[in-house]
Order: structure tokens, then C-alpha cells, then sequence
């Protein structure tokens, strides 16, 4: 629509427009199956027209793979054997190749509730707010609580709306040593309940900071980002100060949640370019080293954990069911009986359910080494106003509570042992984890954090120029273990002579962590042929008695404690 259009004129058309369009869907329920596609199809197309996405239902015909159709449509929800999809203009003419017999859905229509309000203030979550008003809410916050909070702008969509993030923390303006928490919500524009709980969070957060001993301690030691809506494009579709006619997809039709890196496809599993709003998110969580996050959406009850692209399960898979349990039986406690107890119970594996590729919760796992669950809020989609108030308190306390998992497991420093300068290494839980799941210390303060149940376990630190090191860690009984780990140089690995040796061998070992270490000798076939446990003398290890060992290349490894280290060495006689 031309940009010289009143915003009234555009609500009156967007209003008749889409009253128009379902008034014909409601009537062609009722046609014949013979005619029932050429019919769906020009009333699809109208709605492609208006919109740039239609809803549409299909029975799965027999022997269809179910994979087939949500790797080429946006999946909303299978009901028995009907599937609920979201297309744009290429997705749907993929689907009319495969001559199945359809319905369109019509769009839900939010109803709109004025609220006039005295300050602008956010205590309790009743209605959804327009544009404007939403950005007057996060503004009045940063100036209310500047020692608490601070609002930043780090994209801008296609439209040229703000992406809005609000950093809650008890020293705001700084990058402290502390974890990073980030919520997100409202990827997909029709899907507005976490838009509208994430601002009754910032409230409680902010107004009960120093009342409420568990809020504070929340605050004090975590960077806490809260982006309540990631796609405004999509919900202020008609326009900024209507929210009535939302769509799913971002205003190039493009599904948000479908558009990230992904570990299985690759960069671009949807075919398209990575969106403004991609790219915005994209970055700003590089920028900020996500230690935990949860993306929020409509249309189930239920958390539902990584993977969504693969069935192989996450390393950390009993640690998400565990957090993602706490996360349901919570919200249990607060709500009626019945609700949110999708797939089991309310929580699911993500692959279990239906396969995603290009998620952002994928992709936070994968490439960014953090950890996300995805949370499914509410059944219905964007509920009326009416029931947002209990919406909130069905979940305000599993909200708060899931940021605390960000206390679950080990966190530290590794710095170097002689200068004390932060290193950034990789920290891997050894036997335990794989594609992707260990983490890093940061470069420039040398902290990081591993989320973890396990009751023990063995942390391998490794880092360029750096002696590989290895820690046992006993969390029995603890919520978290404080870690500062002192990485030795390489230059310093270890002395060896002589070398070529005869009778002897002479090791200089990098510190004097043990009294004792295993010395074993192999052949350049792998074959052990001599192994010996000797006293550590300070740093020196001395193994004779080798006159016998025929001449030749050999591999020396010495262990001790619980590191590991290796040479090659000459026997001559």
C-alpha cells in the first residue's frame, strides 16, 4: 500500500479486506471435494495477496512422509491425521504440485482492548500494547531503574521497526563476570502471549529488586537480556497501532524460525537469505556469549528441548529434561488442571515432536556453544486479552525460575599461571561431550560457564600455547562449583634427554603436581614395551635400565595426576 495512505484508511482496508477473505473461507467449507481445490486454491491466493502467508489444512494422504511436507512448509500443529501448515507464494506452489485436497484456515482476529493508563507501566500483563506504547514501556523502564537496567537497539526489520533489548543486571552499564541470560520472544508475529508476559517480567524483576531476596540474587549475578518481540513486523501487520491482524512471517514472508544456520542443512535450510531480523539476532548473541536462553511461542503447552533437526540426542540431554521438567511441573502447581501437559507431560524433545531445520534454538546449541529450550506458552495463539492476566500466572514463576538454571554446574576462570592473563580455551567434559556441546572461556576475561547435572565429572582445558589440563570436579550436593584453572605454558611442556638415550631416560616434568608417575615406552608399531611407575623428584622423573631395548624410534608417554604428556625419542646402543 502507498506509503501516502492514512493509518486509518490502511486499518479500514486491512479490517474489510481480511473480514472479506474469511467470510469466503467460512463459505467454501461447504463446496462439493470436486470443486473444493480450484475454489481453496483462489481463495489461498487471495489471502497470499493481502498477506503473504495462508493458513491451510490437509490430511496426509498414505504413504506421504509426513518430514516431506514440514521441510517445505512452516508447520503449525498436526491434528490426527490433519496437518495445520503456514506457506508463502513459492511454498504453496510447491504444494499444489502434490494435488492433495486442502481447506484454507482463516487467520485468527485478536480482539483489541484499549486500556488507558496514568503511568506507563507494565504491573500487570492485560492487554497487548501498540507499538508506540511498547517502546514508551522499555523507555520509561531505563529511566525509572538506570542502576538497574539499560535499553538497547540492535537491529532494525524490514520495515524499519526497532528490535528492542532490555539488559537487567545490578551494574547494567558494565560487562561484568557473569553469566548471560537471554529471553526472546514472538519470532513468529501471530504468536503474542510471551510478547506480553516478557514485559510483566521486566516489571517484577525491576520493581521487586530488593524486596525479594531470590529476585536480587537473580539480578546481582546475571546479565539478564529480555527481547520481548523479535518479529514486529509480523505482529503490527496491519499497523502500529493495531494488533488485531498479525501474521506469522516477517514482512518478506519469510518464517523467522526457520531462518537461522543450521547444524544438519547448513547456512540457508529455507532457501532463503538471512533476514534483518536473523542477522540482528545473530549478532547481538555472538556479542553477548548466550550462556542461557529460551525463545517463546503460541500454539502447544509445553518446553521443548534441542535437538530439532536430528534425532541423536544432545549431550546434555538428562540436563535439559531435568530444567525443562522444573520448568512444567511448575507451571503445574500455578495453573488449572490440564494445562500444559502436551507430548509428555509438557516437555518434549524437539526431533520427537517434528523436525525443524533453520530454528533458532538449533542454532544457539550448535554454533554459539550456549544452551536454549524453546517454551510453547499457550494452545491458542495470541489469546484474548481477558486471558493474559492468568496466562501470567500460570507462568511468571517458571520464568524466574528457569533463569536460575544459569547457577546449574561449573563456572570459573582459566588465566595463564605465570601472568595471570585471561585465556580463551575450550572447556570439554571428558566422555561426554560431542558435536558442539563443549564450551569456551572468554578471551577477555578468561570466564565461562558449563550447565551441568552430572555428579562428577572430568573437565579437559585445552588452549593454544598451552599444557592440555585435567580436572576432576565433584558436584555432589552442589548447585555450582567455582573453578580457577592455571594454564602452563608449552614453551615449558617438559624436558627430555638425553635423546638420543641409552640406558636412561631423564624427564623434567612442568610443575610438581604428583609424586608419582606411569613411564611407558612403545614401538613406531604401537606395541607397549616397557612400562614403569617411578618416584617424581620435585620435577624429575628418571627411568633406567634400558640397556636391553634393541635401537630404534621409540614413543615415550608419561602420566601423572591427570595429565598427559608425550615424545619421540632415539634408542642407540
Amino acid at each position: 500500500m502507498p506509503k501516502h495512505y492514512s493509518v486509518e484508511r490502511r486499518l479500514i482496508f486491512n479490517k474489510f479486506s481480511i473480514l472479506l477473505l474469511m467470510l469466503a473461507c467460512w463459505f467454501s467449507t461447504g463446496l462439493s471435494l470436486k470443486a473444493q481445490n480450484s475454489d481453496e486454491i483462489a481463495l489461498a491466493r487471495r489471502f497470499l495477496s493481502a498477506r503473504g502467508e495462508v493458513i491451510i489444512k490437509f490430511v496426509i494422504p498414505t504413504g506421504y512422509n509426513f518430514n516431506a511436507f514440514i521441510n517445505h512448509l512452516s508447520f503449525d500443529k498436526l491434528s490426527d491425521d490433519t496437518l495445520y501448515v503456514y506457506a508463502n507464494n513459492n511454498q504453496f506452489e510447491w504444494f499444489l504440485q502434490q494435488n492433495i485436497p486442502f481447506y484454507v484456515v482463516p487467520p485468527r482476529l485478536i480482539p483489541r482492548t484499549i486500556v488507558q493508563r496514568q503511568k506507563r507501566t507494565y504491573t500487570l500483563p492485560d492487554h497487548y500494547p501498540s507499538y508506540n506504547e511498547y517502546h514508551q514501556m522499555l523507555e520509561f523502564y531505563a529511566q525509572a531503574y538506570p542502576q538497574l537496567c539499560i535499553l538497547r537497539e540492535f537491529g532494525t526489520t524490514v520495515n524499519g521497526h526497532k528490535l528492542l533489548a532490555l539488559k537487567i543486571s545490578d551494574h547494567p552499564a558494565e560487562d561484568e563476570a557473569e553469566p548471560v541470560f537471554f529471553y526472546t520472544s514472538s519470532l513468529h508475529g501471530d504468536e503474542g502471549t510471551g510478547f506480553v508476559l516478557l514485559l510483566g517480567l521486566i516489571d517484577s524483576l525491576l520493581t521487586a529488586y530488593g524486596g525479594n531476596a531470590a529476585i536480587q540474587q537473580i539480578v546481582d549475578n546475571t546479565e539478564i537480556w529480555i527481547n520481548p518481540l523479535a518479529n514486529p513486523d509480523g505482529f503490527y501487520f496491519a499497523s502500529d497501532s493495531l494488533y488485531f491482524n498479525s501474521k506469522r512471517f516477517n514482512a518478506n514472508n519469510v518464517d523467522l524460525n526457520r531462518n537461522f544456520p543450521d547444524p544438519v542443512t547448513g547456512d540457508h535450510p529455507d532457501g532463503q537469505l538471512w533476514q534483518p531480523e536473523t542477522i540482528a539476532l545473530m549478532n547481538f548473541m555472538k556479542e553477548q556469549k548466550i550462556t542461557l536462553a529460551a525463545n517463546l511461542h503460541d500454539g502447544a503447552e509445553l518446553v521443548n528441548y534441542p535437538w530439532d533437526c536430528r534425532y541423536e540426542r544432545h549431550s546434555d540431554d538428562g540436563w535439559y529434561r531435568q530444567v525443562s521438567r522444573q520448568y512444567a511441573d511448575t507451571v503445574h502447581h500455578y495453573s488449572p488442571v490440564g494445562f500444559f501437559i502436551d507430548q509428555n507431560n509438557g516437555i518434549t524433545n524437539g526431533y520427537d515432536w517434528y523436525m525443524v531445520y533453520g530454528g533458532k534454538q538449533d542454532y544457539v546449541n550448535y554454533y554459539l556453544h550456549g544452551r536454549e529450550v524453546t517454551i510453547e506458552l499457550s494452545e491458542v495463539k495470541s489469546p484474548a486479552p481477558s486471558e493474559l492476566i492468568n496466562l501470567w500466572n500460570y507462568h511468571k514463576r517458571s520464568l524466574i525460575g528457569y533463569i536460575e538454571q544459569v547457577f546449574s554446574g561449573i563456572q570459573g576462570f582459566v588465566v595463564d599461571a605465570n601472568t595471570a592473563n585471561p585465556i580463551e580455551a575450550t572447556i570439554e567434559i571428558v566422555g561426554h561431550d560431542h558435536d558442539h556441546s563443549e564450551v569456551f572461556s572468554s578471551a577477555e576475561t578468561g570466564e565461562f560457564y558449563r550447565l551441568t547435572n552430572l555428579d562428577t565429572c572430568t573437565l579437559k582445558i585445552t588452549a593454544q600455547g598451552y599444557i592440555t589440563q585435567y580436572i576432576r570436579v565433584d558436584m555432589s550436593g552442589k548447585r555450582l562449583n567455582n573453578l580457577d584453572i592455571l594454564l602452563n605454558p608449552a614453551i615449558a611442556e617438559f624436558t627430555l634427554f638425553p635423546n638420543p638415550f641409552t640406558d636412561e631416560i631423564n624427564i623434567i616434568l612442568p610443575d610438581e603436581s604428583a609424586d608419582e608417575a606411569t613411564v611407558l615406552l612403545f614401538d613406531i608399531s604401537g606395541r607397549k614395551i616397557h612400562s614403569a611407575v617411578v618416584p617424581v623428584n620435585g620435577r624429575l622423573v628418571c627411568l633406567n635400565g634400558l640397556n636391553s631395548i634393541d635401537q630404534g624410534v621409540y614413543l615415550v608417554k608419561i602420566l601423572y595426576g591427570l595429565q598427559m604428556i608425550k615424545a619421540k625419542l632415539l634408542k642407540v646402543n
